[in-house]
């Protein structure tokens, strides 16, 4: 016979959950934000054990992962192993010119210089050094045909061995992490996540240094997560997002963003599968209804593909949205890799300070 949790029980329990996800999430910003927190044993993980990624990109047969202590490894798309890249210093950025990845290696907090370093054959050559005037590295772009260092404090450009530094309008002042940026002649592009904080877009004039906060919450108090930023292939003068965020529940939507103006693109009705928390189990399999986050953006020709929970969705301006179940995953080197689907990586966002494997990056080989 059924017996129903009484409610005083079930107050409890969120309780509870709630005050156990707070000091998780405390745990992990002393880890994140204070790096001579972390214990010595730590720091002995081999590269092929660290799972958590700031960046990945494919060129040449090649993906490449960057992880967020710094330290660089490779697979053979379809391969099985996972390879340390030895670099001089830990790497802040990594992008990639000319088909060759590029490098931002130094010390992540300011301390020393830069150096700025592009693969060949004989290993990492040495580009250029930058001071890093005690400002903090926040991501390296080379889209929009410009190469870009962005700190907290500033906005670089790098053409050769000509350095021009702009001052920002304002600290970046980051709670989480820079999760994706893309650049234009113009401007910078920067999509923030600090999960449960939400998050948002930074627009950057590269000329001025002024930055413009646009926060597509969709009705949500504050910002939501922007986990990747790409062109709209359909409509060269807007950008696609990948907006999500799982906080006890899930919220979402793929957006796009046509000047000043965030408007939905596609958002899906998610059930989840399984249990989501305390509560949902206690009330014996009560299901949750959300919608669907979504964590990674690939072009596909004249169609865009979205990574979220629940699967891969194809969006075109022509005809229905079609969802494709995600693959199967293989652990390679501590990461859960798929190389099955045509021309993309898939690899889970867990890696990603994510609290569970709700939705893979997408890296376009």
């Amino acid at each position: 016979m059924e017996q129903n949790v009484p409610p005083h029980v079930l107050r409890l329990a969120l309780l509870v959950g709630k005050l156990v996800t707070l000091l998780l999430l405390a745990l992990m910003g002393v880890l994140l934000f204070h790096p001579d927190a972390i214990a010595p044993r730590d720091l002995d993980l081999r590269v092929d054990q660290e799972a958590f990624l700031a960046r990945s990109l494919a060129v040449d047969g090649q993906l490449w992962l960057l992880t967020d202590r710094g330290r660089l490894s490779r697979i053979a798309i379809g391969g099985s192993t996972r390879i340390p890249e030895p670099l001089p210093e830990p790497a802040a950025g990594l992008c990639v010119v000319d088909n060759r990845p590029l490098v931002l290696t130094g010390s992540p907090n300011g301390a020393g210089a830069w150096t700025l370093r592009q693969r060949s054959r004989d290993g990492w050559m040495a580009l250029v050094t930058l001071p890093a005037e005690g400002d903090r590295a926040m991501a390296l772009d080379c889209t929009g045909g410009v190469i870009t260092v962005l700190t907290d404090h500033r906005i670089i450009h790098l053409d050769g061995a000509a350095v021009d530094a702009v001052p920002l309008s304002e600290p970046l002042k980051m709670v989480g992490v820079v999760a994706a940026t893309y650049g234009t002649p113009d401007h910078l592009y920067v999509g923030l996540n600090a999960g449960e904080w939400g998050g948002g877009l930074r627009r950057i004039d590269r000329r001025t240094g002024r930055m413009k906060e646009i926060n597509p919450g969709f009705g949500r108090a504050g910002s939501l997560p922007v986990n990747a930023v790409l062109p709209l292939p359909w409509r060269s003068d807007c950008l696609a997002l990948a907006v999500g965020l799982i906080h006890f529940s899930a919220s979402g939507e793929v957006a796009q963003l046509c000047g000043d103006v965030v408007d939905t693109l596609y958002r899906r009705l998610y059930v989840s599968p399984n249990t989501h928390g305390l509560v949902w189990q206690l009330r014996n399999g009560a299901p949750n209804y959300n919608l669907v986050a979504f964590y990674g953006l690939a072009s596909d020709g004249d169609s865009l593909w979205a990574s979220g929970t629940g699967g891969l969705y194809r969006l075109s301006s022509q005809g229905p949205v079609r969802h494709v179940p995600l693959p199967a995953f293989r652990k390679i080197g501590g990461l859960w890799i798929s190389f099955d689907h045509p021309h993309l990586a898939l690899i889970m966002a867990d890696q990603r300070k994510a609290i569970g494997g709700y939705g893979p990056m997408l890296v376009p080989y």
